[in-house]
């Protein structure tokens, strides 16, 4: 029997991923099916700090930590070999989780996990798990109620899904196998980030699901990767079994090939037996295959589509201004600038909402700018723009930026 597993080790330092032109990405390495915890920080120790040093500082400079890929921190004694016979994922990642140390922090690796759950240093990473956490005080017959710990008086209403940004893929994933997934409503919330989920964050965690990969291969094709996008475009290759680096003139090729097998080939059993279930149901919606690509087709954005989405009442001759140059710049998108505009205002990069309601805010100077409510969704946008360009350029500096944080509860 092998005696060791592949695991992927990677670096998070202050709660943000380590890219490996810093010195970070992801390692793939052989260990031992019986290590733990210390021995997994020991080749991280190695990996990321040899002779204890790294671009970011020395080794002691920091607080250590090793925590999975749920950003959950790691059992001293669990090994690797129960973790995979857990999880059932193909490879387990795993991170090197370190911060700066400041006054008093030299404490953290001398505490236990029981001493940290009384001091302002424990953070919540362990929440990247499903919160079953809403409930209606309507009394009920205890049998409509889930097993467990829960007051026969409480019906569960739905579950909270808490999920890491840098990590959504394999935590969604991980979740999505857990039977309450399917017999409740889900609502999402990103971990440090303040959004409630009232529909916006939920289209913000699924068009999130799949846009980074989607993003940055349609960037590769368009040859215009920097560093940083070409270290993503290796592992992404790696991770999908390409063996060989892609050059610009077989990448399309390559992807062609990996796509067949990643979706027509690995899946096949498992289509065969979802068509037998839901095929009758599904064809019912969609008799044909051009049923279908109509729906898909209604569902992308367009500039005609987008301006008859926004709906707003400007009561002042600087709101009418504000609201024509709006529209001004969504005139001037194309359907990457469509989708990422949406994206920003309703969470999603495909047209899934009956209107978009604009209103005004007098907000001015460094304080100015676009604010977006995806729940709703709603455009809160500032009436004090003089002239084209700056608005122009508020919302390229918005939707260039590719990060999109959760910051208003």
């Amino acid at each position: 029997m092998k005696m060791t597993r592949k695991i992927e080790l990677g670096w998070i330092h202050d709660k943000k991923q380590v890219r490996k032109r810093n010195g970070g990405g992801t390692r793939v390495l052989d260990i031992s099916k019986k290590a733990t915890k210390t021995e997994i920080l020991s080749q991280a120790k190695k990996l990321f700090f040899p002779n204890e040093k790294s671009r970011k500082g020395k080794w002691e400079e920091f607080s250590h930590n090793i925590v999975d890929f749920q950003e959950a921190y790691l059992d001293e004694d669990v090994s690797v070999g129960e973790l995979y016979e857990t999880h059932k994922l193909g490879i387990l990642r795993f991170y090197l989780f370190t911060e700066n140390l400041t006054n008093g922090d030299e404490v953290f690796t001398e505490m236990t996990e029981e001493d940290l759950d009384d001091t302002i240093l424990h953070e919540p990473i362990e929440e990247a798990q499903i919160n079953i956490n809403a409930y209606s005080s309507t009394p009920v017959h205890s049998d409509t109620v889930p097993a467990g710990p829960l007051s026969p008086t409480y019906e569960l209403l739905h579950v909270t899904v808490k999920l890491h940004r840098v990590n959504l893929l394999e935590e969604l994933i991980s979740q999505f196998k857990d039977e309450a997934m399917m017999s409740y409503p889900v609502k999402y919330s990103f971990i440090h980030e303040m959004g409630a989920d009232a529909d916006g964050v939920s289209r913000d965690v699924y068009a999130a699901f799949c846009q980074s990969e989607r993003d940055l291969l349609s960037t590769a094709l368009q040859d215009s990767l920097d560093g940083d996008d070409e270290d993503e475009l290796l592992d992404l290759m790696d991770r999908m079994g390409v063996r060989t680096v892609p050059t610009q003139e077989n990448l399309k090729a390559v992807l062609l090939q990996v796509a067949h097998k990643q979706i027509i080939q690995q899946p096949k059993y498992a289509l065969d037996n979802i068509a037998a279930v839901a095929g009758p149901t599904l064809r019912e919606f969609f008799p044909s295959v051009l049923d279908m690509q109509k729906m898909y087709e209604d569902l992308k954005p367009s500039t005609r589509k987008v301006l008859k989405l926004i709906t707003a009442s400007p009561a002042t001759p600087a709101e009418n201004q504000s609201l024509r140059f709006l529209h001004q710049y969504i005139r001037g998108l194309d359907e990457i600038g469509l989708r990422k505009m949406l994206r920003f205002v309703t969470g999603s990069d495909v047209i899934c909402v009956k209107d978009i309601q604009v209103i005004f805010t007098p907000l001015e100077g460094l304080s100015r700018r676009p604010i977006a409510h995806t729940c709703g969704p709603t455009l809160e946008l500032p009436s004090t723009y003089n002239s084209y360009p700056d608005l122009r350029a508020e919302m390229e500096a918005i939707l260039s930026s590719n990060f999109y944080a959760m910051d208003i509860a």
